[in-house]
């Protein structure tokens, strides 16, 4: 068994009661439960694991910021469709809306790139 985790990347442990104990480069670190994770594998598991917790915070800004920008629209009494087409003219709600549709431009751009790096595409709220 111990060779075996080896053979899938895991290192030595240095708890003398572990599966994965063995002399030398010994280091229990990261969010890697006791194992030592070899630093090729580092950036794929134990990095991932902020970069998505990254994603998934941005991800939630982002829906909160359109259910944001859906109430202001109900409460104007429009729907999206009409707002987005541009069939409303409105000083009012064009102020009101600004500043929500730039926190939510701002948040997308910083989503993207992450999402690339990730190599994944949660699943998000429609693109205002």
């Amino acid at each position: 068994m111990h060779e075996i985790g080896h053979i899938i990347g895991l290192g030595h442990h240095q708890d003398e009661e572990h599966l994965m104990y063995g002399i030398g480069d010994a280091e229990a670190d990261f969010d890697s439960r006791g194992y030592n994770i070899p630093e090729q594998l580092q950036s794929w598991y134990v990095g991932q694991k902020a970069l998505s917790e990254k994603v998934d915070s941005l991800s939630e800004k982002i829906d909160i910021v359109d259910a944001e920008y859906q109430d202001v629209l109900e409460k104007f009494g429009i729907t999206r469709e009409v707002y987005e087409a541009g069939k409303v003219r409105s000083n009012t709600l064009y102020a009101t809306m600004s500043p929500i549709i730039e926190r939510y431009n701002d948040l997308v751009e910083e989503f993207g790139p992450l999402v690339d790096e990730y190599n994944c595409y949660p699943n998000v709220s429609d693109v205002l």
